[in-house]
């Protein structure tokens, strides 16, 4: 934790008592210093990865973790009463919100959810997993909530200066040596617009709106409205499920607009029931709205546009990071473009040359894939670059492998500076988390937890089947949870090989429910 007597010096120097507060002593000694921005999933891993490094190695670390909510979990941390546009909420989480893969899926190595838990669940028990890992693996105190980075900047001289904000009142300085940026990606919407969409608005005020899944929360407020969609993924496709039950009572119309082309996309999903499938929007008139296939919705009455549209990714408390419209092979300093930050070495470590390789790592960036088991291995890696200079090649040989994975991408039609970080096809996402590991096994010095010593690749098997079966489990879940049996497969799971035997007995018995009555009715589960 922060020391006593540094904590009294910030607090004097945010009541201008003292000039500043002043850069620790610990600097010059040996003792790394290591903060961690973000209490989710990925900071949370990240944390039981610094700590899973052999006690001696990092027996002498000053280790902070640093949140603005007050309590553990991330985006999993409700927020039911949001602030209204422009002003921006903490989480994007609605009251409805399950999980769209089996929570065995979703878990930190060789660490369960509890027992009993139901197999798609409700946010509050992720919520609760986040913090039983800090519970559970002594972590609390290394934790720092209600503290909000206001900046981060690096000097060569004292290293990374955060100046932090505690409860709202007590503003303070700490300096650290490395940085590990996991504040998620779910924060700054990603808002498009489109021609006469003013016009539109106006026309109808006080019964349109265009929102941002960010505002999203009740599916009761859009009863007897005409509402259109926009997105397939996520939180698009959560919002069509929920609002389709109170939309629109005369002609129970949904539409749910998104591009079609699935080829790039790990898993496909398909078009929602009692939705109208419209491509994307093109422009509003007036009266309308036009889709590019130039077919025309007129809308009257109350009318909604809800925004599934993604976020941009921004970290603004980042003074190294620059945003810029254009981000490309000659990108060497840190940069957005609000899709892609270039230049990062395997989505982890900062390129930046006026950074030290292991001083500014990001964990949570990859999208399409398992979080919670890629949080931690991303967290293992740098917890390795951070503990054994030896582990990492020169820049140089780190910018050629970048360069060489984003001409990769291109060769196969993927613009590498747009979705570079969308982990695209059906294996990407495992090869990505088993290459970590592989790496480390071959370049560190220093002994991988116990339960990766016996060389197995770190994406089990049973991990990859699950998420490629996750449809059909989903099926059976609603299937037993309809009749009213769902305990049956959850009793006795305790640890992680019983919840894989779970899986398995439902997989098998939604094979024979189909087999004997047909595919269940039941399409989908919100995501």
């Amino acid at each position: 934790m922060l020391s006593a007597y540094r904590t009294v010096q910030c607090v004097l120097a945010s009541l201008w008592l003292l000039p500043a507060c002043p850069p620790p002593e610990e600097l010059q000694s040996s003792g790394k210093r290591v903060a961690i921005i973000g209490a989710g999933t990925g900071g949370i891993a990240t944390l039981k990865a610094l700590f899973d490094l052999p006690e001696d190695v990092r027996k002498s670390w000053q280790v902070d973790l640093y949140d603005e909510r007050e309590e553990i979990g991330g985006v999993w941390l409700p927020q039911p009463n949001p602030p209204p546009p422009p002003h921006l909420p903490v989480t994007p989480l609605y009251p409805a919100l399950r999980t769209n893969t089996p929570h065995p899926t979703m878990t930190i190595p060789r660490f369960p959810f509890s027992p009993m838990t139901e197999l798609y669940p409700h946010h509050w028990s992720v919520q609760k997993y986040h913090a039983a890992i800090a519970s559970h693996f002594n972590l609390t105190s290394h934790i720092h909530l209600s503290h909000t980075v206001l900046n981060a900047s690096y000097h060569p001289d004292s290293h990374w200066r955060l100046d932090l904000l505690a409860n709202s009142t007590v503003h303070f300085t700490e300096y650290y040596d490395h940085l590990i940026v996991a504040n998620g990606h779910n924060r700054y919407p990603h808002i498009p617009t489109w021609p006469g969409e003013g016009d539109w608005l106006t026309a109808g005020v006080g019964e349109r709106r265009v929102l941002h899944s960010l505002w999203y929360r009740d599916p009761e407020y859009y009863a007897n409205q005409t509402v259109f969609v926009l997105g397939n993924g996520a939180s698009g496709r959560d919002m069509v499920l929920q609002v389709i039950e109170y939309a629109d009572k005369v002609s129970r119309v949904v539409y749910h607009s998104y591009d079609n082309d699935t080829s790039r996309r790990p898993i496909v999903f398909p078009p929602i029931d009692g939705a109208e499938y419209k491509p994307r929007i093109s422009h509003f008139t007036p009266s309308s709205i036009v889709f590019v296939d130039n077919t025309t919705i007129e809308t009257s009455g109350p009318t909604t546009v809800l925004l599934g549209t993604g976020y941009d990714l921004l970290v603004p408390f980042l003074s190294t990071l620059s945003v810029t419209p254009s981000v490309d092979y000659s990108t060497t300093s840190l940069s957005t473009n609000l899709h892609y930050i270039r230049p990062l070495w395997r989505h982890l470590l900062a390129l930046d040359p006026s950074l030290p390789t292991n001083a500014l790592g990001f964990v949570g960036l990859p999208v399409w894939i398992a979080n919670a088991p890629s949080d931690y291995a991303q967290g293992l890696f740098i917890a390795h670059a951070i503990a054994d200079d030896s582990v990492l090649p020169s820049r140089e040989s780190l910018f050629l492998e970048l360069e060489s994975e984003e001409k990769g991408l291109q060769e196969k039609g993927i613009d590498p500076f747009l979705n570079g970080h969308k982990f695209q096809g059906e294996t990407k996402a495992t090869d990505y988390q088993n290459g970590l590991v592989a790496y480390l096994r071959a370049n560190s010095s220093i002994p991988l937890p116990y339960f990766l010593a016996d060389g197995h690749e770190y994406v089990e098997p049973w991990r990859q089947r699950s998420r490629e079966d996750t449809f059909l489990l989903r099926k059976g879940w609603l299937r037993a949870e309809e009749l009213g049996i769902q305990d049956e497969f959850l009793r006795g799971a305790v640890t992680e090989e019983d919840w894989v035997s779970v899986m398995a007995r439902l997989r098998d018995w939604e094979l024979e429910q189909e087999e004997a009555e047909g595919p269940s009715h039941i399409a989908d589960l919100p995501l």
